[in-house]
């Protein structure tokens, strides 16, 4: 299979749906038919016709340059946004966040993003152009993970990590660029949300006012005024920004989750506005008496305005520090409790919040299904929601392999353990049992980024960091294109 990108053209891969290792189709009501398990595919297993799965996007394909010049994209693809073009409502930029560290001569050493137009037509989205996104002006960007679109169709994109000297941030993330960024060592200039304007392709400000930390999910809301924020790390925090003005994200307040004693409601702690306090903003929230997580790492809202926030969990970890300086684990977190400190958490869930009562609860928890043990949740990661047709989308990133998160017959072999899952919405509580298998990522792989167009009928979604074994096109990391949701 052979690839030819131009400036502004790009050829696609289509994946032969009945090509999948090892598989067993079962039938399942749905929007798909959904596969049964498979822990040996070195190509990416996906749900039969009448879906259609196209790569648009690989690393290593030809972008553009701001100097008009071209260079090679980089891998790791993560959150995806669909950015809609002004005054061209069949036109749409797709935003890729790269998860990267490391030198770069051409495209800037540490992380960045591509943008690809879209067209939508007669016959369904296209893809046009890629565009290298320029984070120059604000002193270079690194691991962009997760993110979120804003109201006003910039995009915020977040920094997950933390350096801790310009000695570590040459020798492990590769930023040879060792100059102060506004009066502060260049090592603090990572672990921010950065805003991009989507159509100068340029990085516009860090957004200092947002904190410090293992930014990962993140949600704008309508108020252009409240966004929801959250650090993927044990001990995690869940935080809320509030900015002093709709639409300006550079100047406001940073809170972070409090919980009642009981878990039946909760509140929101304000921090201090000093640059100290917001360059160790998770330590500032411990010290408060935050509410302790074990990574989260997405957040969706549903119509009922409620949100959905996915907890991948951490295998044995001591907290005995964060709760000597002030955290709380959440209430929930007693169940993986250990004694001493201790919390053991193989699996993790996804997280329910409801905004009127501040009340954060289990939603799924994550574990083979009680029926049928081959459905089984490990580590969600990112989310998207179908608000229209009512499941949401839940992509695996297994932290291990261990502790039942796969059958032990398959230790030690080649091939994969990340799954999709579509979960139908509508009981409460949801079972396992009602999990979808969607799609699996192929050897060495996790799927990221997933998003819908508004119409429900396209998804896009991301395979990250592949073994380069693997068989093309899924030897690199790509963006996929799901098509047929409609039919």
């Amino acid at each position: 299979m052979k690839t030819i990108c131009q400036m502004l053209c790009v050829i696609f891969f289509s994946c032969n749906n009945d090509e999948q290792v090892g598989k067993k189709i079962l039938p399942v009501s749905g929007r798909f038919t959904a596969l049964d398990t498979n822990y040996h595919a070195r190509v990416a297993v996906l749900a039969p016709s009448p879906l259609k799965f196209t790569v648009i996007f690989r690393a290593d394909d030809d972008i553009i340059l701001p100097d008009g010049g071209i260079g090679k994209a980089k891998g790791s693809h993560d959150f995806l946004a669909l950015i809609p073009v002004p005054g061209d409502e069949n036109a749409a930029w797709l935003w890729c966040n790269h998860e990267t560290k490391g030198n770069n001569d051409v495209l800037e050493d540490g992380g960045g993003a591509t943008l690809i137009q879209m067209k939508n037509g007669k016959d369904g989205w296209k893809a046009g152009g890629k565009y290298h996104v320029d984070f120059r002006p604000v002193g270079g960007t690194l691991l962009n993970c997760l993110g979120s679109s804003t109201p006003w169709q910039t995009v915020i994109t977040s920094e997950e990590v933390e350096p801790t000297s310009n000695k570590r941030l040459v020798e492990f993330y590769g930023i040879r660029d060792t100059t102060p960024v506004a009066g502060h060592p260049r090592y603090m200039n990572y672990g921010w949300m950065v805003e991009v304007n989507v159509n100068e392709k340029r990085a516009m400000r860090k957004l200092y006012a947002m904190g410090r930390f293992m930014h990962e999910g993140a949600l704008v809301m309508e108020d252009e005024k409240t966004v929801y924020l959250l650090d993927d790390y044990a001990p995690g925090m869940f935080f809320k920004f509030v900015a002093d003005t709709a639409g300006i994200l550079s100047s406001g307040t940073l809170h972070a989750y409090k919980q009642s004693p009981d878990g039946n409601s909760g509140e929101w702690i304000a921090l201090p506005r000093d640059r100290e306090s917001l360059n160790q903003a998770r330590k500032t929230a411990m010290q408060l008496g935050a509410t302790i997580f074990l990574r989260p790492e997405d957040i969706v809202r549903d119509t009922d305005g409620t949100f959905y926030i996915s907890e991948t969990g951490n295998d044995l970890i001591n907290l005995s520090a964060a709760m000597a300086m002030g955290g709380v684990p959440a209430k929930h977190l007693g169940a993986v409790a250990k004694g001493e400190g201790y919390f053991d958490d193989p699996f993790g869930r996804i997280l329910r919040f409801d905004p009127s009562s501040g009340t954060v609860s289990v939603f799924l928890e994550g574990g083979a299904a009680e029926q049928d043990p081959s459905i089984h949740l490990s580590n969600p990661d990112n989310m998207a929601i179908d608000t229209r047709n009512r499941y949401l989308l839940i992509q695996e990133d297994l932290i291990a392999y261990g502790k039942g998160r796969i059958p032990d017959s398959t230790r030690g072999e080649t091939g994969s353990s990340n799954e999709v899952f579509f979960l139908p919405l509508g009981s409460d509580p949801p079972r396992k049992e009602q999990l979808q298998r969607f799609a699996i990522a192929p050897a060495g792989g996790e799927t990221t980024g997933a998003i819908w167009t508004p119409d429900f009928n396209t998804l896009f979604f991301n395979i990250q960091a592949p073994s380069p074994s693997n068989p093309e096109p899924w030897n690199k990391s790509c963006t996929v294109m799901v098509t047929g949701f409609g039919k």
